[in-house]
């Protein structure tokens, strides 16, 4: 907050207002169709308790699923994990489980994972998602924003701030910020996503 103060004209009178705006700035970031790589959380891990399982609640601060795949099943003798096919809500419910009982599909609807065929207990999944940073506040003023791309947040939080103090000239340079903060991001996850995979040439 400090650092928006500042850009502010060395504020002092603003810490709530930059606090609150900040939250803001946040949500609105993590509801942008393009998330950054460190909101990226592929190691989380649930084991089914029950038997004909058919639905499992969303991970907490869920965001939205991997595109690369977002649940998988795992093979209990092999250990290996095979990835989940997504249908829609309708299609799974016409899903009949056949004689393996192995989850092949889930469908995401509202708040929870649906399944099909049901799982049965002791089944482990693996859920590959975008999880919600923490929330900035008086008491914690660092998450994984401020720790990887803190300009975009700074300048986010700016671009409000200028709103909410009626002021162009500070909207126009936060949005500047803001521009060049954002590319940088996007060059960032293609970059990660990019990294070490073998150039492929054209021709035979």
């Amino acid at each position: 907050m400090a650092y928006v103060a500042r850009r502010l004209g060395n504020r002092t009178d603003l810490d709530t207002a930059i606090q609150a705006e900040m939250k803001l700035a946040q949500a609105e970031l993590e509801a942008a169709r393009t998330l950054p790589w460190f909101l990226l959380d592929t190691e989380l891990y649930t084991t089914i308790t029950d038997d004909d399982t058919t639905d499992l609640a969303v991970p907490e601060d869920f965001l939205r699923e991997y595109e690369s795949g977002a649940l998988w099943v795992e093979d209990a003798t092999t250990g290996d994990y095979t990835q989940l096919m997504k249908i829609s809500l309708d299609d799974l419910r016409r899903v009949v489980a056949d004689d393996d009982e192995t989850t092949y599909y889930y469908a995401l609807a509202g708040g929870r994972f649906y399944l099909a065929p049901a799982a049965d207990a002791d089944t482990r999944l693996r859920i590959m998602c975008y999880r919600a940073a923490d929330t900035l506040s008086a008491d914690a003023d660092e998450n994984v924003w401020l720790t990887y791309n803190p300009e975009l947040l700074l300048a986010k939080t700016g671009m409000r701030m200028a709103q909410y103090l009626r002021s162009p000239e500070l909207f126009a340079m936060f949005q500047s910020q803001y521009t060049e903060s954002a590319m940088a991001q996007e060059q960032a996850n293609v970059a990660r996503e990019m990294e070490n995979f073998e150039a492929c040439m054209g021709g035979s």
